[in-house]
């Protein structure tokens, strides 16, 4: 079943078309990784499935829904590369700012129930940071951050989980399992997720697909079939694509 159809699609910007050509679906259980050079317009064409920017042509389906028509976006858990919601003067704890991931699930006046916090609870102990919980958010380290934002972005129980760039202010260590926890939720909880990254070679050990974008679409299929790509060996050159194919397998 198709999770995420993108048709056609193109965006412009300023009057400047900034993507073009961009088709693809994505099925329920994949995990796409997203990648292209710097400008390549990764993050402005999360911002169009998302209904953040006006699309010029083509569509967007999510969940059989035109965008347009598009309610339950509680379905979709979203960490954008900055957090421009959140504040890091402000003194929230981090269940208070998990909680805030509820309130696309509510109707004013937004009330909080028991159920809500058991939700929060749960979630903090699976992405183990339960002991964080009564801690500023300011206080923690970078790595415990984006585990507190990625815990609001799946409190709601969203099918689709959207990242940009989630790694890139990470150490190794850090990096590493954040990457491991999301593969985790992939794999068995069975959330479709769609990831940009810079790092085709360590996004291709969890992902099962990769796009890859150039303003327009580049390439669109599984990893395997990228190996065999004469495209993509012109694009990157064959020995960047042979360290990336011999690095996933």
């Amino acid at each position: 079943m198709s999770i995420i159809k993108v048709k056609n699609l193109a965006v412009e910007l300023d009057g400047v078309e900034v993507l073009s050509d961009i088709s693809f679906d994505i099925e329920a259980g994949d995990y796409v990784g997203l990648a292209g050079p710097n400008g390549a317009g990764k993050t402005t064409l999360i911002k169009a499935i998302l209904g953040l920017l006006p699309i010029t042509k083509g569509e967007v389906v999510i969940l059989d829904e035109k965008i347009n028509n598009f309610k339950n976006w509680n379905k979709i858990g979203y960490l954008p590369q900055k957090i421009q919601a959140y504040n890091p003067l402000f003194p929230a704890t981090v269940k208070e700012v998990v909680l805030t991931g509820l309130n696309s699930t509510k109707k004013f006046p937004k009330r909080f129930e028991t159920k809500d916090y058991l939700k929060v609870q749960n979630i903090l102990k699976l992405l183990t940071i339960e002991n964080l919980s009564n801690r500023l958010v300011n206080s923690l380290s970078g790595g415990q951050q984006q585990r507190v934002f990625l815990a609001r972005a799946l409190v709601s129980e969203p099918k689709i989980l959207i990242l940009d760039e989630p790694s890139t202010a990470l150490d190794p260590m850090s990096r590493q399992n954040f990457f491991d926890i999301v593969a985790d939720l992939n794999k068995n909880q069975g959330i479709t997720v769609l990831l940009i990254t810079h790092d085709i070679v360590h996004v291709g050990h969890y992902a099962n697909k990769l796009l890859y974008i150039d303003r327009k679409e580049i390439y669109y299929g599984k990893f395997s079939e990228f190996c065999q790509s004469k495209d993509m060996g012109k694009a990157f050159g064959g020995d960047t694509q042979h360290i990336i194919c011999h690095q996933h397998h």
